[in-house]
């Protein structure tokens, strides 16, 4: 794949360690690195995550969830939503890039609340049902529409947070 130079710089820095951060933060301190400029992309950065959220949750929108076929993806692109959403929260919050998906909820925890993470690890697991096996629950269309209530729920509870 191939990005511009803007866009390679800000996937390497979402990348960065907390010790990484904190250097960053110390040259700020010490007039070395304008800070505000590091600020501002942060912010950049949270936002595209957030909104890659927002906009997943638009295209669950947009399929027919009264059809077996697109509600297995409407769970996961809920599932997806969520995920980048609380990715972006916590990067924000604690400028640190989590990307594992068994990792993030606990840390997401820390930072909105317990019940939050829970539903995202509930909603990872649903999601790896659901894709992975040839088994789907009887109850599909109700964990679909559920999947739709959380989903709008941690947005609009985590555009709080950024």
């Amino acid at each position: 794949m191939k990005f511009d130079k803007r866009t390679e710089i800000l996937s390497q820095l979402q990348r960065l360690t907390s010790s990484q951060s904190e250097l960053i933060y110390r040259l700020s301190e010490l007039g070395l690195l304008d800070g505000n400029q590091f600020e501002s992309l942060i912010n950049e950065m949270t936002k595209m995550r957030f909104e890659k959220g927002r906009a997943y949750i638009n295209f669950a929108d947009k399929l027919n969830e009264n059809s077996s076929e697109d509600q297995v993806h409407i769970i996961s692109r809920n599932y997806y939503a969520i995920y980048h959403i609380a990715r972006s929260v916590v990067f924000h919050n604690q400028r640190k890039d989590i990307d594992s998906h068994t990792n993030l909820p606990e840390v997401f925890s820390r930072v909105v609340g317990l019940n939050y993470g829970d539903k995202l690890e509930k909603w990872r697991d649903i999601r790896n049902t659901i894709e992975y096996s040839p088994y789907m629950p009887m109850d599909l269309g109700l964990i679909c529409k559920k999947s739709k209530e959380d989903a709008r729920e941690i947005l609009i509870l985590c555009e709080d947070y950024l």
